[in-house]
């Protein structure tokens, strides 16, 4: 069983291959708007307001569930940082090119989150356990539907 020492070491490399990752997309990235390229130049600050959100949304509904040990509520945090830039780089590269199919994408890859949050959780607490799946599925839905919700804002307040 890995010591608290080397379950650092790989969060904190996963970590830093994410930021790298948005860092890159922020950067680079372009996307296709009616025939004409457009930098997508705030990638990286809404990239980090739904990192934020999620957390926090996330971090609180554990909380509110009952689940207040600090060692969860931090691996919570660092399986985050992990997935939730890694995920949304993946859509952002997707969306302009599976249009139609978006949505299926979506929740697929939502699943590929919980099932990895949930070993990541298995992981960091040195345990096996179906309440850390449960855990996961119900503070990844809660998450999503605030990011669903906020979306859903942004394009009625934006046109």
């Amino acid at each position: 069983m890995p010591n608290r020492f080397q379950i650092a070491r790989d969060i904190g490399k996963w970590c830093l291959f994410c930021l790298l990752m948005c860092g890159f997309a922020a950067s680079y990235a372009t996307v296709t708007i009616e025939g004409g390229w457009f930098l997508k130049s705030n990638l990286f600050l809404s990239g980090a307001v739904a990192l934020v959100a999620t957390i926090a949304v996330e971090v609180a509904i554990a909380a509110f569930f009952g689940f207040r040990q600090p060692r969860l509520l931090l691996a919570i945090v660092a399986c985050n940082l992990i997935t939730n830039p890694l995920l949304n780089f993946i859509l952002f590269l997707m969306e302009p090119s599976f249009s139609g199919a978006l949505y299926s994408w979506i929740l697929f890859l939502e699943i590929l989150v919980v099932l990895s949050e949930w070993k990541l959780l298995e992981y960091a607490m040195g345990e096996r356990s179906r309440c850390l799946l449960k855990l996961s599925f119900i503070i990844n839905a809660c998450s999503f539907s605030v990011g669903l919700l906020g979306v859903m804002i942004a394009r009625i307040c934006g046109g």
